[in-house]
């Protein structure tokens, strides 16, 4: 009875509590993978990460570069190429991590130029105004070094480095930050002979050493995609202006920024510029390097060879060599004719080195019972005498020679790449060694000036005599195989043979010890007997 009567009430009071439930069927409950959630995941942080980017904030700007130095360093970021979303409220693209990273440290500021063509007449015409765009980098050291650390380490992933490779602002960014930190160190270390002075600044560029070493190192991974055209490289880079048709003005949020569509003109010459200053800058292993890496992918590859001749070897071998063109005028007559002819020869030295072609012309005549001269070139122009003179029509054959000669004794006024490179041809670092002897190679092999000047350089020989004359070792095998073709290269310039004649008895004496490259000498050694 007591179990019955405590039974009702339980009853009544489970009847009157009805909670509002409501029931869904298993299809309206959205049930997402683990890779689908771990997308969206990085999708929502991504976005608010681009948000903290774009808000002008620093204390937002380190917290959101910290977290993505952090996913750098795991290998876990990656970038996106640029979407084609277009934000209707603001009708400009969207922008991606990659933008909002590079915006933090780069800025786009109008300059209001207007111009008024009026000469003070009656009727005004209205004034044209043009909007340019300056680019303004960040002084913030600090921002600086994480920006560079997060692209130097996310560019290990794919297809980060074909993005960045791409990206023209950021690789504008980078360059400009090298190139200037260049030029100030080497007017410092040309300009200053105080050691107490050298010893401050290098202390102070300890601190900054990290940045543009591994911007180096970002450079060195994208060499082969880096935008090096011709066009551009005969252009100046000071007298470059960014307009409007040269940005992609982006929105996220409201917020607004811009970004280079191409890179600015001049910026191939800038490139080569750098990597030759470092050169001479870095005596650290890990940055010159990265250097020497970059310097040899480009001069190796046949797309650049121009850039790399007209920037950088131009400007070494153009005053060294003179251009000596010989023409010689003889008029052949007909065979019922029994008068000897009389050829005339004409010599011109055209100097190359001046802007103004400077030539010295010497006339001769000379008695001759052939018909015809062999050269190298001829121009068979053929002319008619005068009737006064002659009354058949004589014609005259003209050839022309052109040779190449070198004016004096190879010597520069300052140091040079290619004397910098014969220097670290004894490096102690045996990739050093290797990556100096591999660059000589390829600037040997863009044009015939550059062959002759680079072999004329004193302490060359001497170098690769030495690396020949290497028998152990994987790297010393390579090293002298190296140096056996680039004296069997710039051995068939004529030009050359005197430079190699004081090496003779060194070559022979190589050639006859048990060495592997004995084939390639001693087909240098015949040169020297024809």
């Amino acid at each position: 009875m007591n179990i019955g009567r405590m039974s009702v009430p339980f009853i009544q009071a489970s009847q009157q509590i009805q909670p509002n439930y409501n029931y869904f069927s298993r299809t309206d409950i959205p049930c997402y993978s683990t890779r689908l959630n771990k997308k969206l995941v990085e999708d929502s942080t991504t976005q608010r990460l681009i948000a903290y980017l774009n808000s002008g904030l620093e204390s937002s700007i380190h917290f959101a570069l910290n977290a993505l130095l952090s996913r750098s360093y795991q290998e876990k970021l990656t970038f996106t190429p640029p979407l084609k979303v277009v934000d209707i409220a603001a009708g400009h693209p969207s922008s991606t991590l990659l933008d909002a990273i590079i915006e933090s440290v780069v800025k786009f500021e109008k300059k209001e130029d207007t111009t008024n063509n009026n000469d003070n007449d009656v009727t005004m015409e209205p004034t044209t105004t043009t909007t340019e765009y300056i680019m303004k980098i960040s002084d913030n050291e600090e921002i600086i070094g994480k920006v560079v650390a997060i692209l130097r380490n996310s560019i290990l992933v794919q297809p980060n480095d074909q993005i960045i490779a791409q990206h023209a602002t950021a690789i504008t960014f980078l360059v400009e930050i090298l190139y200037n930190h260049f030029k100030f160190r080497s007017s410092l270390l040309e300009n200053s002979d105080d050691d107490k002075q050298k010893e401050k600044q290098k202390q102070k560029e300890g601190v900054v050493s990290n940045t543009t070493r591994y911007i180096l190192e970002i450079i060195s991974k994208i060499a082969k995609k880096l935008p090096l055209r011709t066009e551009e490289s005969v252009r100046s880079s000071s007298g470059a202006t960014i307009t409007d048709n040269d940005l992609n003005h982006l929105t996220f949020n409201g917020a607004q920024l811009s970004m280079l569509k191409t890179t600015p003109p001049g910026l191939s010459k800038k490139i080569l510029e750098t990597l030759e200053m470092a050169l001479f800058v870095y005596d650290n292993d890990e940055a010159l390097l990265a250097a020497m890496e970059t310097l040899d992918i480009i001069t190796r590859s046949k797309a650049t060879r121009e850039q790399v001749d007209l920037i950088l070897l131009k400007p070494i071998y153009e005053p060294l060599f003179e251009t000596v063109t010989t023409t010689t005028t003889a008029s052949s007559s007909s065979p019922s004719s029994s008068l000897e002819q009389q050829p005339t020869t004409t010599t011109t030295i055209a100097t190359t080195s001046s802007p103004s072609t400077s030539s010295i012309s010497t006339s001769s005549s000379t008695h001759t019972d052939s018909q015809s001269i062999n050269t190298s070139q001829t121009s068979g122009e053929m002319m008619s005498l005068d009737s006064n003179n002659n009354s058949n029509n004589t014609p005259i054959v003209t050839t022309t020679t052109t040779t190449l000669q070198l004016k004096q004794q190879v010597t520069f006024e300052k140091r040079t790449m290619v004397e910098r490179l014969i220097e670290l041809l004894g490096h102690y670092a045996n990739d050093i060694q290797l990556l100096s002897l591999n660059i000589l190679c390829n600037l040997i092999k863009i044009s015939q000036k550059s062959r002759i000047m680079i072999c004329h350089c004193p302490g060359l020989l001497r170098h690769l005599c030495n690396l020949l004359a290497y028998k152990t070792g994987d790297h010393n095998m390579e090293m002298g195989k190296k140096a056996a073709a680039f004296l069997s290269q710039v051995s068939k310039e004529p030009l050359n043979l005197p430079a190699l004649m004081p090496f003779e008895p060194t070559l022979a004496q190589i050639g006859l010890t048990d060495n592997p490259h004995t084939d390639v000498i001693i087909s240098i050694l015949i040169k020297y007997i024809k």
